[in-house]
Formats: structure tokens, C-alpha cells, sequence
């Protein structure tokens, strides 16, 4: 999910896109958001990989364009789990290991 003001600002030459009806999404906690827009929007990731040398993860996904998202953007497991992304917060490092970043 983006917070559609986000996706305006910083996204501007994407293309919305309807679905053909509403669907609703669980943010953080109880909370519920609405929505029949969405980008197809490119992830990108910066990293060294196992040898040193500059690497980057480059991953697109439909992200639903809702209203009222504090965190302003919100990665849920269908993006996490099929990229195998494996998430260390205590050293603010993560792991691409789909394709070894």
C-alpha cells in the first residue's frame, strides 16, 4: 500500500490504474482501507553483494494507492516472502536471496 499523496509526489509519471471493483486491505493493526487504485511500482534496492562489489534488486509490484497511511508506504509478505527477502533489523541490513543481493 501507498498513501496516495506520497504516490503523487514521488511517483508522478506512473500510471493509475482502476480495478474493476473496490478492494479492502488491513493496514497496521485494525485498521481498513478502501480502494480501486493502484501503480505497478518499481522496487529498487541498493546493496553491496557476498563479494563486495555495488549491486541492486529491482522488483516491480502493484502497490494499491489508499488514504490515512501513517507509514506513508507498507511492504506486506506478498511482496517479502516470494523475493525471499530475510530482514535484520538489529544490523539495518536485508537480503534479497531471489537474486543473491
Amino acid at each position: 500500500m501507498i498513501l496516495r499523496n506520497r504516490c503523487r509526489e514521488d511517483y508522478s509519471t506512473l500510471e493509475w490504474r482502476k480495478r474493476a471493483s473496490p478492494l479492502t486491505l488491513r493496514g497496521i493493526g485494525a485498521n481498513l482501507h478502501t480502494t480501486d487504485d493502484y501503480v505497478i511500482l518499481p522496487f529498487v534496492f541498493q546493496r553491496t553483494d557476498k563479494q563486495n562489489n555495488s549491486a541492486a534488486a529491482l522488483s516491480h509490484r502493484e502497490a494499491s494507492i489508499v488514504e490515512d497511511l501513517q507509514a506513508h508506504m507498507l511492504v506486506g509478505t506478498g511482496i517479502l516472502v516470494p523475493e525471499q527477502f530475510d530482514i535484520l533489523l538489529s544490523r539495518k541490513f536485508a537480503a534479497i536471496e531471489s537474486c543473491g543481493v
